[in-house]
């Protein structure tokens, strides 16, 4: 046989064995053991307590509205106050969870230790992850615990997990689970409101007839309201700062700007506020601000500016536009007075009509004073407005007292309304002045056709009487 024969026979084998290696390492015929890919095996809908507990934090919860509704609470802290979750993020954790690949391995140990994650379902049984704080190709090792109701382990395996899922779970904490919806509540579903800025406050509360400003207990402007509340159950922090780095000092929270506080039925006496401080980004476009929960809870946030430029807390700003506040049909009685308190004129309504009372006597009003008296009606309960003012105790310079108005309403109630006439621009304005009890005088100031005819009604009459 020659050695050319021989080389060839050689390079022959040697391709043939290397194709049968190849063939062997794809048919996973070696000596190594291969082992599937696993999850964890949990329903992440059944799912109704997660608990993370680390040597840093403790032990944190998040716990399943009982109610049954798709709803979390969280605890930070042991005997902490709840917390409500961003449900649709604990969602997305539970499913991410429920899919995750894990690689079985051989080890049947965890070392070091960063933390367990258990997971508790509808039925009591309990999956817990115990994960390492080492991790090597972007993998970590993990300890999975299966327990049955009395808490005895009835199954127990190690593998590998993405590093990621460990640190997104362990290394941020349920912390970062928190809403960032500072007021989750609906308009319908608030019942007070309270808005400072420095030396203004004003608070608003729902009551039967609508919304009232207090302490004047009288009517709201209800777009001013709905605009208010609409600003404020939409803001969201944009970032939680646990730091205790992060002081009052630097947040500009020692002597906060502005607060707004929002009550529900079931948070009357302890409501959701927050507390705006002087602090604010490099782009001025966020500020600090201090949140209570109605629970107590307190963390330090922020928030967006804009918005929060759109509120005033001018309490005159949310007082009803109309003068009174009521229909026409709920007045029973209109009595108008001379700028000595002297009567000069009084009607009541009477089917399609008004009928005047003379002494002792109703007889129907004339054409003219039935037109007056339409006119102001129209001013009183139906025009809004062009600006209002608080005064104490009359009127602003320039305004003369012309009389008064009395209005008794079908429930006995009576407004009181004190009328003043100013020059302004080539035209007539009137001026419609109620002194509100304990808490000073309201002016409402009226600029149309309607309103000037008006005044000068009641200007004559009182002319006339002490003529």
């Amino acid at each position: 046989m020659s050695l050319r024969t021989v080389l060839i026979s050689i390079i022959v084998a040697g391709v043939l064995a290397g194709l049968v290696l190849i063939s062997q390492a794809f048919s996973g015929s070696d000596d190594s053991t291969s082992y599937p890919i696993r999850t964890i095996g949990i329903d992440a809908v059944a799912i109704k307590e997660v608990q993370i507990r680390t040597e840093e934090r403790g032990n944190q919860r998040a716990i399943r509205d009982p109610g049954g509704m798709d709803s979390w609470m969280l605890f930070l802290k042991e005997d902490s106050t709840a917390w409500a979750a961003d449900d649709a993020r604990v969602r997305t954790v539970l499913r991410a969870l429920a899919t995750a690949s894990i690689s079985p391995s051989e080890d049947d140990e965890i070392a070091d230790s960063a933390g367990t994650l258990s997971l508790t379902d509808r039925d009591g049984l309990t999956t817990e992850l115990r994960f390492s704080s080492q991790s090597t190709g972007g993998f970590a090792a993990v300890e999975v615990v299966i327990r049955g109701q009395d808490g005895i382990a009835t199954d127990r395996w190690f593998g590998r997990i993405e590093r990621s899922m460990r640190d997104s779970l362990i290394g941020e904490g349920l912390a970062s689970w928190r809403s960032l919806d500072l007021f989750p509540m609906t308009i319908p579903e608030v019942r007070s409101a309270f808005v400072r800025a420095g030396s203004n406050e004003t608070t608003l509360q729902r009551g039967d007839r609508g919304w009232r400003v207090l302490p004047w207990e009288i009517g709201a402007d209800s777009a001013m309201v709905q605009g208010m509340l609409g600003l404020t159950l939409g803001l969201k922090a944009t970032r939680f700062f646990d730091d205790a780095a992060y002081t009052d000092t630097l947040t500009g929270l020692d002597a906060p700007l502005a607060q707004i506080m929002i009550s529900t039925r079931e948070s009357l006496d302890s409501p959701a506020s927050i507390e705006i401080g002087s602090g604010v980004d490099a782009s001025g476009s966020e500020v600090f601000a201090r949140y209570t929960t109605p629970d107590g809870a307190i963390a330090i946030v922020s928030v967006p500016t804009e918005g929060l430029n759109r509120l005033t807390a001018s309490p005159v700003a949310y007082v009803q536009r109309q003068v009174t506040g009521v229909d026409k049909t709920q007045i029973a009685k209109l009595e108008i007075f001379d700028i000595d308190d002297q009567l000069l004129f009084a009607s009541s309504p009477a089917a399609e009509s008004w009928v005047r009372e003379s002494e002792g006597i109703s007889i129907p009003a004339t054409p003219n004073e039935t037109d007056a008296i339409e006119r102001l009606m129209q001013v009183l309960t139906d025009q809004e407005s062009a600006r209002i003012y608080e005064t104490d105790p009359g009127f602003a310079e320039g305004v003369s007292r012309v009389g008064s108005v009395v209005l008794t309403l079908r429930d006995g109630s009576a407004l009181l309304y004190t009328a003043g006439l100013e020059s302004f621009g080539g035209s007539i304005r009137l001026h419609l002045m109620r002194e509100q009890q304990q808490s000073g005088t309201l002016v409402w100031v009226m600029s149309s056709k309607e309103a000037a005819g008006s005044g000068a009604w009641i200007a004559a009459m009182g002319s006339r009487s002490s003529n």
